[in-house]
């Protein structure tokens, strides 16, 4: 890992104007966990791979549960056409990133939520509720994400919660 953190400071450095259109296919975008991202011809819309900087534990935790990749804190981010790879942290860019993340129908979004706790799930929630404001109108112009954004398993039903909160306490030991 530690050779491609070094490659992105050498095409930040020296290589800031070489296209990176011609490394796509190639892993070489570093992820957290010693993941190594392929950079994917078709750009923003077919990435996974999110800069959470500054993100909080459970949003990151939220997103990485359900598919998404995290870009690595070591990279260098001076090259300019890496951003067209990665997707910074906003509404819009979290919903293109499930898009890509999350498994083909029938099984669908809701499939890469099942191990995401409720907490991980509220975070998200709260995200998306705060940048809708700022977003409201690019995500009106995005018409799937819309129904991507209803389909997310992140709105509770009364009850519900209460049920998942007692089972995830239920799954961790008894404090002796």
């Amino acid at each position: 890992m530690e050779w491609l953190l070094e490659l992105w400071e050498y095409l930040g450095r020296e290589h800031a104007q070489a296209p990176l259109s011609e490394l796509c296919g190639w892993p070489l975008l570093p992820a957290e966990g010693g993941v190594a991202y392929a950079l994917p011809s078709a750009g923003l819309s077919g990435s996974r791979m999110l800069d959470l900087s500054g993100a909080s534990d459970e949003l990151s935790e939220c997103l990485l549960g359900a598919g998404c990749l995290r870009l690595h804190s070591g990279v260098s981010v001076d090259h300019p056409q890496l951003m067209q790879y990665v997707h910074r942290r906003s509404a819009c860019s979290v919903l293109r990133a499930l898009m890509v993340a999350a498994p083909a129908p029938p099984r669908g979004v809701e499939a890469a939520f099942e191990g995401v706790s409720v907490s991980a799930r509220r975070a998200l929630r709260a995200m998306l509720s705060v940048a809708r404001h700022t977003e409201e109108r690019e995500l009106r112009a995005n018409a799937p994400l819309i129904p991507l954004l209803r389909a997310l398993p992140i709105y509770e039903v009364h009850g519900a919660a209460a049920a998942e909160a007692g089972a995830e306490a239920a799954a961790e030991p008894a404090a002796e």
